[in-house]
């Protein structure tokens, strides 16, 4: 699953399909916590969005770190963000399994690799 929320996130499409993932896109973290309910899946691509906007919540995917601790331990995880958010990162890490974090401008050799 690909969650695409901003323009910035790039496309990728071709190297999903050329590791035989079957891409299923969302244009949020709520739509795509809606589709985890109905199904599991192996991979999950998101970019992590930092905003003091968020109040008590630190970034875009704070609800759907805990849903895949909860309900999909096994779900690999590999969030793009932006180099000034490395930081806000950290925050996660001890608590959440991530796979990996590509920093803008994402290689796509880097993508490859983890697919």
């Amino acid at each position: 699953m690909t969650i695409i929320e901003t323009a910035n996130f790039p496309n990728c499409f071709d190297l999903y399909q050329q590791a035989d993932y079957q891409v299923t896109i969302v244009n949020s973290v709520r739509k795509a916590l809606a589709l985890l309910k109905k199904q599991s899946v192996d991979l999950i691509i998101a970019e992590f969005i930092y905003s003091p906007q968020y109040g008590t919540r630190i970034s875009n995917i704070d609800s759907l770190f805990a849903q895949l601790q909860s309900k999909h331990p096994q779900t690999r995880l590999i969030l793009f963000a932006d180099k000034d958010y490395q930081h806000h990162l950290k925050q996660f890490q001890p608590q959440y399994q991530i796979t990996a974090i590509l920093t803008y401008p994402i290689p796509p050799h880097q993508l490859q690799a983890l697919l």
